[in-house]
């Protein structure tokens, strides 16, 4: 009888949704390779870490703040791969732009996760012993690609959007 490998899986999201849970769930089953977050609270010091430590001290503290959220108690933060740029500049922008008085403006997430993409893909075609990559919906279109060259399972999660 053929012995079959233990599924190896990265998980990509830049935000949080529920990504949380099926990452836990995953890393529980002994399946998760990685997890690529664009943020991510390891509780390793991130105001010495670059690129929070080159943020004012005033941005910083507040981008810290909201860093400790990003966390869930069930995840090992050494499986936890962060892309932080992409997240960073689109704040960065986006704050800038209300500072202005120019509102909110969505392209510039979208901007952001399609920058992400690019990042994860590339990240994940550098990876050995991976069998199947779970991405969500509008931030893994080269990811896929990549993966689908590599040969990996691929499973797109299409969350319901609560607009």
């Amino acid at each position: 009888m053929m012995q079959h490998a233990r599924p190896s899986v990265v998980v990509s999201h830049p935000g949080t949704q529920q990504v949380y849970e099926t990452v836990a769930g995953l890393q529980g089953a002994g399946m998760l390779h990685r997890f690529l977050a664009s943020a991510y609270w390891t509780g390793d010091a991130p105001e010495r870490r670059s690129p929070w430590r080159w943020l004012p001290p005033a941005q910083r503290a507040k981008a810290i703040a909201g860093l400790r959220k990003r966390q869930h108690p069930a995840i090992d933060a050494t499986l936890v791969h962060e892309i932080p740029w992409p997240f960073l500049v689109m704040r960065g922008v986006s704050t800038g732009m209300a500072t202005a008085g120019l509102g909110q403006y969505a392209g510039v997430e979208r901007l952001g996760d399609a920058w992400f993409d690019r990042l994860a893909a590339s990240w994940l075609g550098r990876q050995r012993g991976v069998t199947a990559l779970h991405a969500f919906e509008g931030e893994a279109l080269h990811t896929f690609e990549v993966a689908r060259r590599m040969g990996l399972r691929t499973v797109l999660d299409a969350p319901a959007a609560h607009e």
